[in-house]
């Protein structure tokens, strides 16, 4: 049941994005929504504020969510301190999602877009 709600919001920000893609111009960088697979119950929940970076080409995180929990097996320094505060156990059976799932390089940068197309961005990522 989690995973059939998780994967309707994949399909519906999929398609959202692609109507918004060429608003977003160069902006346009993809989207992330979860970073380990649906849990209910899951002992540790981390919600970031939007995915940062850059384009990313591979597009394998705008189908589905990993099978691992990123925080578990990524050599980020976040996910490092995460693992060291919880234990890796514990990191192992989290997952993780974005307030806002459209990337933008910076909070700044992200601040620049047209304030309504960010407006609809950000209430489309609330809604879901």
């Amino acid at each position: 049941m989690i995973d059939t709600l998780c994967q309707n919001i994949y399909d519906e920000t999929r398609s959202f994005y692609a109507s918004v893609k060429d608003e977003l111009a160069d902006a346009a960088l993809g989207f992330r929504i979860l970073y380990g697979p649906p849990m209910i119950g899951a002992p540790l929940l981390f919600l970031g504020y939007q995915p940062g970076g850059k384009k990313i080409e591979d597009v394998q995180h705008h189908e589905s969510w990993p099978q691992e929990s990123d925080y578990a097996v990524k050599p980020w320094p976040l996910t490092r301190q995460i693992r060291s505060v919880f234990g890796p156990e514990r990191t192992a059976r989290s997952t993780g999602l974005n307030a806002i799932f459209f990337r933008a390089p910076s909070v700044k940068a992200w601040m620049k877009l047209p304030t309504p197309l960010r407006l609809k961005l950000e209430t489309f990522s609330a809604e879901r």
